[in-house]
């Protein structure tokens, strides 16, 4: 698999962290599940649901996009 080029903020790497030393995975696997949980979620929305969602999910990824620079 092609490692994703993704930037984590500290706060989520220290979650990560502490993650991984309470289930005992790797960082990489529970980073891996929780986009797979958050993709299976987006895909989980209806026609009508999905456009008021992804509205407002690409100002949240807009804006935490510019917070991690």
């Amino acid at each position: 698999m092609k490692p994703l080029n993704v930037r984590f903020s500290d706060k989520l790497k220290s979650d990560l962290s502490a993650l991984s030393v309470e289930t005992g995975e790797k960082e990489s696997v529970i980073a891996r599940a929780a986009m797979q949980i958050g993709l299976e979620f987006l895909d989980r929305f209806d026609e009508s649901q999905q456009s008021s969602f992804f509205r407002d999910i690409n100002e949240f990824i807009e804006f935490k996009n510019s917070e991690s620079k």
